[in-house]
């Protein structure tokens, strides 16, 4: 499930929703968890739905902030993706 691009996809998407971006990532945020739930296993799947049910009501509240965090956390956690990438960045 995991691609080259996607954890670094995810860190800028929540480096946007941080930085006041938030209309456009907006925007872009269905697409991406589109993009990983068409990669993910059945047994992937049912670990993302629930964070993207957090994720979604973060974007309802305009919790920018704590969708970022959701983005750069737990939802890189559930995809396999290191943390620590987001560390190496800066």
């Amino acid at each position: 499930m995991n691609e080259p691009s996607l954890p670094q996809d995810l860190m800028t998407l929540a480096d946007r929703f941080r930085t006041g971006d938030a209309l456009s990532a907006s925007v872009e945020l269905p697409d991406l968890l589109v993009r990983l739930a068409s990669r993910a296993s059945p047994d992937e799947l049912a670990r993302l739905v629930p964070i993207f049910s957090a994720l979604l009501a973060a974007l309802e509240r305009k919790d920018w902030l704590g969708l970022a965090d959701s983005l750069e956390v737990e939802l890189l956690l559930a995809t396999g993706a290191r943390v620590s990438e987001k560390l190496e960045r800066t």
